[in-house]
This record gives structure tokens, sequence and C-alpha cells, in this order.
């Protein structure tokens, strides 16, 4: 019993999907010139490897199938494709740090000065009041 609704979707889907391949007519033909340009734009982003490369990545994929395969054209940057996160990282968190410090510096600096200016007028007052003492202090004597 639980067979034959499929059977009548699968059906339902066969028939649909035959009116859609009459209603679309007959498949797209390329003229040969432009798929002549086409099939040389393909080979030219995607060059084949030369025998030579895939024979290394074959080899290094049957004797370590837990490594990637090493990059043939030379050094490739493997190592920079895998520190590349952590340089970027590392430089945000360097610029995040230099942004602050260029911000909060100012502020730290004329907070100094302010302390400085306010003990500098303490000290001034206490002199002036030492000074105002010692006047007094010869005048009555």
């Amino acid at each position: 019993m639980p067979d034959e609704p499929n059977r009548n979707v699968e059906d339902q889907l066969k028939t649909w999907a035959q009116k859609r391949r009459e209603e679309a007519g007959p498949p797209f033909e390329l003229h040969p010139a432009a798929r002549k340009m086409l099939q040389d734009e393909v080979a030219r982003t995607f060059p084949k490897e030369s025998d030579a490369a895939a024979d290394v990545r074959r080899r290094a994929a049957l004797s370590e199938p837990n490594h990637p395969p090493p990059d043939v054209r030379g050094y490739g940057g493997g190592w920079l494709k895998v520190l590349r996160p952590r340089f970027a990282l590392i430089g945000w968190l360097c610029t995040l740090i230099v942004i602050l410090l260029g911000l909060s510096l100012p502020t730290l600096f004329q907070a100094k000065s302010k302390a400085q200016r306010i003990i500098a007028f303490k000290h001034l007052e206490a002199i002036g009041l030492a000074a105002r003492v010692r006047a007094s202090a010869r005048i009555t004597s």
C-alpha cells in the first residue's frame, strides 16, 4: 500500500518533466566560433596540471592521507596561507591599541598637568601664608 502513492508522484513527475522538455524545444547549440572562444577562455582560466604535478600530488595523497598535497609550482606561500589570519588579528589588535593610546594619552597628560597646577597653587598659598606670618612676626617684634 505505501508504494502506490509514491508511484503516483513519480508518474506525475515524469509526465511534468516530459511536458517541460517538449515546451523547451530543441537543445541550445553554440556557434562553433563561440564554442571555441569559450573553451579557450576556460583553458586560460583553469590550466591543466602537468603530468609531473599530477604525479606528485597523487603520490603525496597515497603516502600521507592526512596531509594536503604539496604545491608543485613552488613554495606557494603555504605557511602564509596558514598564518595570514593570525597576522590579520595581530595587526588589528595593534591598530586598536594605537588608537586607544592616541585617544587616552592626551587626557592623561591633561589630568596630570591639572593635578600639578593644583599642587603648585597649594605650595604658593603655603609660601604666601608663611611669608605673611613671617612679615607679621617682624612687624610685631
